[in-house]
Parts: structure tokens; C-alpha cells; sequence
């Protein structure tokens, strides 16, 4: 169903789109940039993981979301919708790839090093300014 509406968003002239099709468009071509890229956050053994932090416009400390999924922490959707929702009501937002998958190192199994890698990036998350 996203494929059709994305098909019929590219060979739909942009004057009879309605108002959310010409919204979500906008928001795909718009999907925020990470201000750090690709940050490798080590892990305990060494492996280390590839992680984009988004930071809204407010400065000091402030609270954070921190997403972990192997789906591709730049490309799958929720995670860009996130971005925008909560880097607009002045939350911090991490996105890693999990071990093993995408920019991170490692070999990929879902539950052995989650609760660590979690762990290990959480105390990442608070060092920083």
C-alpha cells in the first residue's frame, strides 16, 4: 500500500495532490540530517557502534531518546519520523544500529549483547554535554 501511494505521489501532478499526500512527500524529501554522523560508540569487548545523534535547537541538558533497531537507523521510517516529532518539543534523539547490522561492528545476534550494548550506550548518552 506505501508503494502505490508513493508511486501515485511521483506521477501525480503536484497541484492535484491532497494535502497529506503533498505533507508526507514534503516530510520524505525534508527527513532530517543527523548533526553527528555515524558516531562508533565502543562497546565493552571493543566492537563499536555506529550511532547518529539529532539535536533540536534548545541548548543545555536535555532529555533524550535513544533508538536502537537493526533495520537501518537512518533509512526506516519510524526512526525519521521520531526525529521530527521529538527534536521539535526539544528532545535529544540517538539512533544506533545494533551490532552486526549496517555501520556497526560486530556480528549480529538480537538478544546476547542487547541488554549490554543498551547499557554501555545509555552510560555514552550521559557523559555527554
Amino acid at each position: 500500500l506505501l508503494c502505490m501511494f508513493v508511486l501515485a505521489a511521483l506521477f501525480t501532478p503536484w497541484r492535484d495532490m491532497t494535502s497529506a499526500a503533498k505533507n508526507y512527500v514534503a516530510w520524505r524529501v525534508q527527513a532530517g540530517k543527523p548533526n553527528q554522523a555515524d558516531v562508533m560508540i565502543p562497546m565493552a569487548d571493543g566492537v563499536r557502534l555506529a550511532t547518529d545523534v539529532y539535536l533540536p535547537s534548545a541548548q543545555g541538558a536535555l532529555p533524550t531518546v535513544l533508538m536502537r533497531l537493526p533495520y537501518g537507523k537512518r533509512s526506516y521510517g519510524e526512526v525519521r519520523f521520531w526525529v521530527d516529532k521529538l527534536t521539535r518539543r526539544g528532545f535529544v534523539v540517538v539512533a544506533q544500529d545494533m551490532r552486526g547490522r549496517h555501520g556497526s561492528e560486530g556480528v549480529f545476534a538480537p538478544y546476547p549483547h542487547a541488554g549490554s550494548d543498551g547499557v554501555a550506550t545509555l552510560d555514552w548518552i550521559t557523559a555527554q554535554p
